[in-house]
């Protein structure tokens, strides 16, 4: 009987370990979502910003930029 709760226990722990684990991977995922969003907006507000420079420089570049969209 102690060996069959022995093993049991060690199944049950398994099983933890796989969820602390796959929770350890679910947050990283998450994680790196959000740097990825970030990043990617930041590097839209740059291209945004850029393009308006340009434009207030050369006002006739505002029609190629539109285009491009």
């Amino acid at each position: 009987m102690y060996n069959v709760h022995k093993q049991n226990l060690a199944i049950v722990t398994v099983v933890l370990e796989a969820v602390v684990q796959l929770e350890l991977i679910l947050e990283m995922e998450t994680f790196l979502e959000e740097i990825r969003g970030c990043t990617y907006t930041f590097f839209l507000g740059g291209i945004h910003l850029v393009i308006m420079l340009i434009t207030i420089k050369n006002p006739g570049m505002f029609f190629c930029f539109n285009l491009l969209r």
